[in-house]
């Protein structure tokens, strides 16, 4: 019976799969991270009597507006556009972090650690665009991108 061989064969995971799955866990873990940073401040602003309103400077809004552009700019392929921006909103956070640091009080120190963490989560996207392939960086960027915009609104509601 010479008859071919008609066994399947299983074939390895092609490595966009294994990025796609190792991305995942990085934004569980950076979720995680996060949302700790996130429990944290409503437990200090629930049991201190000293807590009030964080002050976001105008510079704040350009950053997210710029980080947006970013976004939108690699979901267009426009790779240099996007990592410019990018770079843009990271110079900006820097000069927004020295008007929330002249501000006393936990609130602002809170909004500091947010987005110190942030950009240094940024930093390892530019990382990414050097070393990783575009699609997953670009979901990186994309994934960023919202949790600064969700930190907003939470600095907003919160205060």
């Amino acid at each position: 019976m010479g008859g071919e061989d008609k066994r399947v064969v299983d074939r390895a995971p092609d490595r966009i799969d294994v990025g796609r799955t190792g991305l995942y866990i990085l934004f569980a873990s950076i979720t995680m991270f996060f949302g700790a940073i996130v429990s944290a401040m409503l437990v200090r602003r629930s049991t201190g009597n000293d807590w009030t309103s964080v002050p976001l400077p105008w510079l704040v809004w350009v950053n997210t507006a710029v980080l947006i552009a970013s976004s939108i700019a690699l979901w267009q392929d426009q790779r240099r556009a996007g990592i410019l921006l990018g770079l843009a909103f990271v110079a900006g956070q820097c000069v927004a972090w020295s008007m929330i640091i002249r501000a006393a009080g936990p609130g602002n120190w809170f909004y500091w650690v947010f987005s110190v963490s942030h950009a240094l989560h940024v930093l390892g996207g530019f990382i990414a665009f050097r070393f990783a392939r575009f699609e997953l960086a670009r979901t990186y960027w994309h994934f960023l991108a919202g949790l600064w915009v969700i930190l907003m609104i939470l600095f907003v509601v919160m205060g």
